[in-house]
């Protein structure tokens, strides 16, 4: 980012990443998140085998409470899916003292606007195109 000046500058974001992958990927990814976020202050490398237990999952979340981050990076939502109701995780997330987000790459989605996209979709299904009106105008 560039101020007034033409300098640039940095936005100090703390980044936790979330890797789901077999074991033989983990460096390749390790490096192509080091490079993709270099501007960023990666808070924490969390990563889980996708066959086994997710150890570093139930870890991230411990951290969450903590406010150690701010979003979460991870490849895809089949990431959060395949262990936990990712819904539960948003939720849990979201309600935090310091509100945490996710980053889905795959599907370059915030969790954030998943939820807003579900609740238009949800006031589509319910109410259709219906206006509503408010008295005080």
């Amino acid at each position: 980012m560039n101020n007034r000046t033409g300098k640039s500058f940095r936005i100090p974001v703390k980044l936790a990443i979330y890797i789901r992958t077999t074991s033989d990927n983990v460096d390749y990814l390790h490096d192509e998140y080091l490079e993709a976020y270099k501007n960023f202050d990666i808070i924490q490398f969390y990563l889980d085998d996708i066959h086994g237990r997710q150890p570093a999952f139930n870890q991230l979340m411990a951290d969450a409470r903590k406010s150690m981050f701010e979003i979460v990076i991870t490849k895809s939502i089949m990431n959060f899916e395949d262990t936990k109701d990712i819904s539960d995780v948003m939720q849990t997330l979201r309600t935090l003292k310091q509100p945490i987000a996710i980053f889905f790459e795959d599907e370059n989605l915030f969790s954030f606007d998943i939820e807003e996209r579900y609740k238009k979709r949800l006031r589509e299904r319910f109410f259709g195109n219906l206006q509503v009106v408010n008295d005080n105008e």
